[in-house]
């Protein structure tokens, strides 16, 4: 299957996109009435399926696929990997994404170098449509960067679902 649409983070190191990527696992899982109960996890060379009430996001980064019901009889797959420091890691992600038939994937990368040159040159061609987000360093305070993480991963999302119904908007039944 098709990687059909790809959103990714890209920027400096240290600068939160995991953060911001796990905080969307988090609510697609907690928040998403359509989000199954089995959630595929990969962290490392583990990889494990745990019911979503039981989740917890691991440290680290890490490779998860959750599956969503978007209409009565249609489920996909949405992968998030935190992991785009190389091209090793982002080809792993890519594979395991691949292998669980995602048809969204979110992920991050650095900005400069050659993680990025990577994803341009081997892995946007592969895509049917791509929203590349430039991720900036922000300056806030510690209490303040959780909730600053989460209403980006909201925005995210929300671009993301629009990118997603534009891509099939002669599909009806598709809707995300």
């Amino acid at each position: 299957m098709t990687i059909e649409l790809i959103s990714v983070l890209h920027g400096v190191g240290s600068n939160g996109k995991t953060s911001t990527l796990k905080k969307l696992c988090e609510f697609l899982i907690k928040n998403d009435d359509q989000c199954k109960n089995d959630i595929i996890v990969k962290q490392g060379k583990n990889e494990y399926t745990c019911d979503k009430s039981a989740y917890t996001p691991p440290s680290g980064d890490i490779s998860i696929v959750i599956k969503v019901g978007i209409s009565v009889d249609i489920e996909i797959n949405i992968g998030i990997g935190t992991s785009g420091d190389n091209p090793y890691n982002i080809t792993n992600n890519f594979n395991f994404f691949k292998k669980h038939n995602c048809s969204i994937v979110f992920c991050a990368t650095k900005s400069t170098g050659e993680s990025i040159n990577y994803f341009y040159e081997k892995l946007l061609p592969t895509v049917k449509k791509a929203v590349v987000l430039p991720f900036y360093k922000y300056k806030t305070s510690e209490a303040k960067k959780d909730k600053f993480n989460e209403q980006l991963a909201q925005r995210i999302l929300l671009v993301t679902k629009l990118q997603w119904n534009n891509l099939n908007e002669n599909n009806s039944q598709i809707k995300f």
